[in-house]
């Protein structure tokens, strides 16, 4: 018996269309990738199967029950379960109270609250999550976290299919490794997966075979080891790819006086003296592994963490980032691209065109009245050039995928002009289609003559993207490498604290 089986499916928003006479199975007990651009309609049939979203037309079943009206209860007494990648933890309940919502249990008629601390800790214990406090509210913790709550939430529940939407995009590589361990232990029970990802190296790692989308269209299913890298990228993009990187241009200027530095900056208890400068037109990297202060330096850069000794420099002139509002204003021209762009880089719940003008709204206003005219040139401009959808000027934020909602976030320093880009880990949960346009627009700034502060969880992006990388190890800058000093085991192996920096097995997946 299959566990999922497809047949004609269409799902349209308005004018788009989500999925086209979509018809695929999975066999019980398999561990299938669902792999297709940002759009392809992976997540539309992951709502479908979730009971969230009901199809237009056509039909599908789980585990052989024809389900006629979508719903989640009617998903959940299937044994469907899911874990997605923009997180329904609600922030300001506990780690306990998310991972048992809402089947907390009832005492005397209420909910007990001891009953469900209780829960809690044997689920995340039985998952090797001990160290996680069941009481912290989950506002309070990091993206890595989060993601792992919202995982065990889906795993502690005894899933029959198990539905987990780019579920290592905010994970370490130890994390991913846990992750690995869980979901072979899961299929080895007959649990099905379906593994929603963009990185190749997971999903040969993780799943038997791959349902490949384009479009909302299903372009083949196929057993993981009967197509390369190369095939699944040209399916999925409808075209070959060539090489995903731009070709690299030495864009940095001779200026003495760099646009950005850093004289012996800390802050908080993670970053310690980190000293760097940032050039004119130049793409400079910086790699950790997970909690090694890169966070906390981005946020102390932008304003967002106090600086406890040191300087930062804009300019070669000595400057105070009290708050964000202080990094875009006074003719610093810089901007943030976070790490959690639902919670830090969008509005939501108003339209993505609102996103990309809000840090500029004082430069469009006069006498308190938006220029709505410039407004419109600007954002347009911004938004034709990263390729966003035309939608995006009325629908929300919330509607569009993770990849354009990462190209809306950058839409809003282009509308600004600035000068100084401090880039989070851009490309996380981002398809290689938009990938590719990510790399070309960072390379395209340098030939601007603007800057770049790009940290990335993937190594082949420091290698092939930047002109120099800076490693980062308990706080400190570990180790500097210039452009043709650049590989990835040896960013690795310094970045694992090597400091003889022998030759290691890289890993593309750490996480901050």
């Amino acid at each position: 018996m299959h566990a999922v089986e497809i047949a004609n499916l269409t799902k349209r928003y308005g004018a788009t269309v989500a999925l086209d006479d979509v018809s695929f199975s999975i066999g019980s007990g398999e561990v299938r990738a669902l792999i297709g651009e940002n759009g392809a309609g992976k997540s539309t049939i992951v709502k479908i199967l979730s009971g969230l979203v009901a199809p237009d037309s056509g039909s599908f079943s789980i585990f052989g029950r024809a389900i006629a009206t979508a719903s989640p209860k009617t998903s959940h007494k299937l044994g469907v379960q899911t874990a997605f990648q923009e997180m329904t933890l609600v922030p300001h309940l506990t780690v306990a109270e998310n991972l048992l919502i809402p089947y907390q249990p009832i005492r005397f008629g209420v909910v007990s609250n001891r009953l469900t601390c209780q829960k809690a800790e044997e689920a995340l214990a039985a998952l090797g999550l001990s160290f996680i406090d069941p009481q912290s509210l989950t506002t309070d913790l990091d993206l890595a976290t989060r993601q792992k709550i919202e995982i065990a939430k889906a795993i502690s529940r005894d899933p029959k299919l198990l539905l987990l939407d780019e579920p290592t995009s905010a994970l370490s590589a130890d994390d991913v490794d846990w992750l690995h361990e869980i979901v072979e232990r899961l299929s080895a029970k007959g649990v099905t997966v379906a593994f929603v990802s963009h990185r190749m190296e997971e999903v040969r790692r993780f799943c038997s075979s791959m349902t490949l989308l384009r479009n909302g269209r299903h372009v083949g299913t196929f057993a993981a080891t009967d197509v390369s890298d190369e095939e699944v990228v040209e399916h999925v993009i409808g075209r070959s790819l060539g090489t995903i990187f731009p070709a690299w241009i030495d864009c940095r200027a001779s200026s003495a006086t760099p646009p950005l530095a850093a004289q012996r900056v800390s802050t908080g208890s993670k970053v310690r003296e980190v000293s760097f400068t940032l050039r004119a037109g130049e793409v400079l990297g910086l790699a950790a592994l997970q909690g090694m202060g890169q966070f906390d330096l981005f946020r102390a850069l932008f304003g967002d963490a106090p600086v406890s000794s040191g300087t930062i420099e804009i300019d070669g002139r000595a400057v105070r980032l009290s708050s964000p509002r202080d990094a875009i204003a006074n003719g610093i021209d810089m901007g943030l691209i976070p790490e959690d762009r639902a919670r830090e880089g969008l509005l939501l719940e108003r339209p993505a065109r609102e996103t990309a003008s809000m840090p500029s709204i004082g430069s469009l206003s006069h006498w308190g009245h938006l220029n709505r005219t410039h407004e419109r040139a600007l954002v347009d401009a911004a938004f034709a050039r990263l390729n966003v959808p035309p939608r995006a000027d009325f629908l929300p934020g919330k509607a569009f995928s993770g990849g354009n909602q990462q190209k809306i976030v950058m839409s809003k320093w282009l509308v600004a002009g600035s000068r100084i880009l401090l880039m989070f880990d851009p490309t996380r949960g981002v398809d290689i289609g938009a990938k590719h346009q990510i790399y070309m627009l960072i390379r395209e700034f340098a030939a601007e003559g603007r800057s770049v502060l790009l940290y990335s969880t993937e190594t082949a992006e420091l290698v092939h993207l930047c002109d120099r990388v800076l490693v980062m190890y308990e706080g400190r800058i570990a180790l500097e490498l210039d452009r043709e000093q650049l590989s990835e085991n040896r960013i690795v192996s310094a970045a694992m604290g090597n400091r003889e920096r022998t030759p290691t097995t890289a890993s593309s997946a750490w996480k901050s």
